[in-house]
Protein backbone atom coordinates (compact mmCIF):
# COMPACT_ATOMS: atom_id res chain seq x y z
CA UNK A 1 0.00 0.00 0.00
CA UNK A 2 1.14 3.33 -0.74
CA UNK A 3 2.28 5.45 1.78
CA UNK A 4 0.16 8.35 0.62
CA UNK A 5 -2.93 6.51 0.83
CA UNK A 6 -5.38 6.33 3.89
CA UNK A 7 -6.61 3.58 6.11
CA UNK A 8 -10.17 4.06 7.31
CA UNK A 9 -11.03 3.18 10.70
CA UNK A 10 -14.55 2.19 11.27
CA UNK A 11 -17.09 2.87 14.10
CA UNK A 12 -19.93 0.87 13.37
CA UNK A 13 -22.42 1.92 15.15
CA UNK A 14 -24.01 5.07 17.38
CA UNK A 15 -20.80 6.09 19.33
CA UNK A 16 -20.95 9.20 20.85
CA UNK A 17 -17.32 11.17 19.47
CA UNK A 18 -16.28 11.58 23.05
CA UNK A 19 -16.25 7.44 22.92
CA UNK A 20 -13.75 7.30 20.20
CA UNK A 21 -11.65 10.77 20.03
CA UNK A 22 -9.14 9.15 21.83
CA UNK A 23 -8.64 6.57 19.50
CA UNK A 24 -8.53 8.29 16.61
CA UNK A 25 -6.22 10.51 18.23
CA UNK A 26 -3.81 7.54 18.65
CA UNK A 27 -4.48 6.20 15.31
CA UNK A 28 -3.54 10.09 14.04
CA UNK A 29 -0.28 9.93 16.40
CA UNK A 30 0.74 7.17 14.26
CA UNK A 31 -0.35 7.22 10.75
CA UNK A 32 -0.77 11.22 11.08
CA UNK A 33 -4.13 12.86 9.67
CA UNK A 34 -3.29 13.09 6.61
CA UNK A 35 -3.24 9.43 6.13
CA UNK A 36 -6.28 8.59 9.11
CA UNK A 37 -9.36 8.11 7.78
CA UNK A 38 -12.88 7.43 9.72
CA UNK A 39 -15.94 5.57 9.00
CA UNK A 40 -19.42 6.21 10.91
CA UNK A 41 -22.66 8.54 11.40
CA UNK A 42 -22.49 11.77 11.27
CA UNK A 43 -21.55 12.87 14.54
CA UNK A 44 -18.38 10.62 14.27
CA UNK A 45 -17.06 11.83 10.62
CA UNK A 46 -17.79 14.85 11.39
CA UNK A 47 -16.38 15.05 15.17
CA UNK A 48 -12.79 13.48 13.82
CA UNK A 49 -12.98 16.06 10.93
CA UNK A 50 -13.38 18.88 13.16
CA UNK A 51 -10.93 18.01 15.77
CA UNK A 52 -8.00 17.35 13.01
CA UNK A 53 -7.80 13.21 14.19
CA UNK A 54 -8.66 12.36 10.54
CA UNK A 55 -8.49 13.83 7.15
CA UNK A 56 -10.59 11.01 5.35
CA UNK A 57 -14.61 10.81 5.87
CA UNK A 58 -16.66 7.72 4.60
CA UNK A 59 -20.26 8.54 6.14
CA UNK A 60 -23.10 5.99 6.27
CA UNK A 61 -26.73 7.38 6.09
CA UNK A 62 -26.99 5.16 9.62
CA UNK A 63 -26.58 7.47 13.01
CA UNK A 64 -26.56 10.70 10.26
CA UNK A 65 -30.47 11.24 11.06
CA UNK A 66 -30.60 12.84 7.33
CA UNK A 67 -27.44 15.26 8.13
CA UNK A 68 -24.47 14.27 5.74
CA UNK A 69 -21.20 16.21 6.17
CA UNK A 70 -20.35 17.91 3.04
CA UNK A 71 -16.17 16.74 3.88
CA UNK A 72 -17.14 13.16 3.40
CA UNK A 73 -15.63 12.14 0.08
CA UNK A 74 -17.32 8.69 0.11
CA UNK A 75 -21.19 8.38 1.60
CA UNK A 76 -22.96 5.19 2.33
CA UNK A 77 -26.86 5.65 1.44
CA UNK A 78 -28.21 2.87 2.86
CA UNK A 79 -28.77 1.24 -0.91
CA UNK A 80 -27.39 -2.10 -1.52
CA UNK A 81 -27.49 -4.26 -4.91
CA UNK A 82 -26.73 -8.22 -4.45
CA UNK A 83 -23.81 -9.53 -6.56
CA UNK A 84 -24.10 -13.70 -6.62
CA UNK A 85 -26.81 -13.32 -3.83
CA UNK A 86 -24.50 -11.46 -1.65
CA UNK A 87 -25.94 -8.29 -0.32
CA UNK A 88 -23.57 -5.59 -0.61
CA UNK A 89 -23.37 -1.70 0.16
CA UNK A 90 -23.43 0.59 -2.25
CA UNK A 91 -21.17 3.83 -1.71
CA UNK A 92 -20.31 6.79 -3.50
CA UNK A 93 -17.32 8.55 -3.59
CA UNK A 94 -17.95 12.61 -4.00
CA UNK A 95 -14.17 13.45 -5.29
CA UNK A 96 -11.57 12.14 -7.47
CA UNK A 97 -9.33 11.29 -4.86
CA UNK A 98 -11.38 9.45 -2.17
CA UNK A 99 -8.34 7.52 -1.11
CA UNK A 100 -8.14 4.96 -3.52
CA UNK A 101 -5.07 3.06 -5.42
CA UNK A 102 -4.55 -0.42 -7.21
CA UNK A 103 -1.17 -2.31 -6.46
CA UNK A 104 1.11 -1.92 -9.21
CA UNK A 105 -0.39 1.77 -10.08
CA UNK A 106 1.09 4.94 -8.86
CA UNK A 107 -2.07 7.06 -7.49
CA UNK A 108 -3.41 9.94 -9.11
CA UNK A 109 -5.63 12.31 -7.98
CA UNK A 110 -6.08 14.34 -10.76
CA UNK A 111 -8.10 11.02 -12.26
CA UNK A 112 -12.11 11.30 -13.10
CA UNK A 113 -12.06 8.00 -12.05
CA UNK A 114 -10.14 4.25 -11.63
CA UNK A 115 -11.30 2.17 -14.10
CA UNK A 116 -11.24 -1.17 -14.09
CA UNK A 117 -10.20 -3.34 -17.42
CA UNK A 118 -10.79 -7.02 -17.86
CA UNK A 119 -7.05 -7.28 -17.40
CA UNK A 120 -7.32 -5.40 -14.10
CA UNK A 121 -9.98 -7.59 -12.89
CA UNK A 122 -7.48 -10.30 -13.19
CA UNK A 123 -4.93 -9.04 -11.53
CA UNK A 124 -7.20 -8.25 -8.82
CA UNK A 125 -8.81 -11.45 -8.69
CA UNK A 126 -4.96 -13.13 -8.71
CA UNK A 127 -3.84 -10.69 -5.86
CA UNK A 128 -6.70 -11.47 -3.72
CA UNK A 129 -6.44 -15.25 -4.68
CA UNK A 130 -2.65 -15.23 -3.60
CA UNK A 131 -2.21 -12.93 -0.47
CA UNK A 132 -0.47 -14.13 2.34
CA UNK A 133 -3.02 -14.81 5.26
CA UNK A 134 -2.82 -16.70 8.50
CA UNK A 135 -3.09 -20.08 8.32
CA UNK A 136 -6.22 -20.77 9.78
CA UNK A 137 -5.37 -24.72 10.22
CA UNK A 138 -1.87 -24.03 12.41
CA UNK A 139 -1.19 -21.59 15.17
CA UNK A 140 1.81 -19.70 14.87
CA UNK A 141 3.37 -17.54 12.62
CA UNK A 142 2.62 -19.55 9.58
CA UNK A 143 0.98 -17.78 6.59
CA UNK A 144 -0.56 -19.91 3.24
CA UNK A 145 -2.64 -17.77 0.51
CA UNK A 146 -6.45 -18.24 -0.33
CA UNK A 147 -5.66 -20.56 -2.99
CA UNK A 148 -4.72 -23.03 -0.17
CA UNK A 149 -7.92 -21.68 2.02
CA UNK A 150 -9.78 -22.49 -0.12
CA UNK A 151 -8.43 -26.18 -1.29
CA UNK A 152 -9.24 -27.09 2.74
CA UNK A 153 -12.61 -25.92 2.45
CA UNK A 154 -13.32 -27.99 -0.82
CA UNK A 155 -13.15 -24.69 -3.00
CA UNK A 156 -12.23 -24.53 -6.34
CA UNK A 157 -9.39 -21.95 -6.70
CA UNK A 158 -9.47 -21.40 -10.64
CA UNK A 159 -13.48 -21.34 -9.89
CA UNK A 160 -13.43 -18.21 -7.38
CA UNK A 161 -10.64 -16.36 -9.02
CA UNK A 162 -12.90 -16.51 -12.20
CA UNK A 163 -15.92 -15.65 -9.96
CA UNK A 164 -13.87 -12.67 -8.42
CA UNK A 165 -12.72 -11.38 -11.99
CA UNK A 166 -16.16 -11.75 -12.83
CA UNK A 167 -17.64 -9.96 -9.88
CA UNK A 168 -14.93 -7.14 -10.34
CA UNK A 169 -16.11 -6.31 -14.43
CA UNK A 170 -19.96 -6.67 -12.92
CA UNK A 171 -18.84 -3.57 -10.22
CA UNK A 172 -17.25 -1.88 -13.36
CA UNK A 173 -20.51 -2.08 -15.53
CA UNK A 174 -22.40 -1.17 -12.44
CA UNK A 175 -20.28 2.29 -11.73
CA UNK A 176 -20.79 3.05 -15.35
CA UNK A 177 -24.32 2.77 -15.81
CA UNK A 178 -24.73 4.60 -12.12
CA UNK A 179 -25.63 8.13 -11.97
CA UNK A 180 -22.85 10.25 -10.47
Amino acid sequence: MPDTRPIYFAVDYDAPPTAVAAYFQGVASVLTPARTGVYGGFRVVKAMLDNGSARWGWQTVAWSGGQWDSRAVIQQPGTTLTINGVSCDIDTAHTPDYGQWMPGKTPNPQEADMAISPADAQEIAQAVMTYQIDNPRMEGTQYTDIKSVLWWTGADAHAAATTIAAQAATIQTFRQLSPR
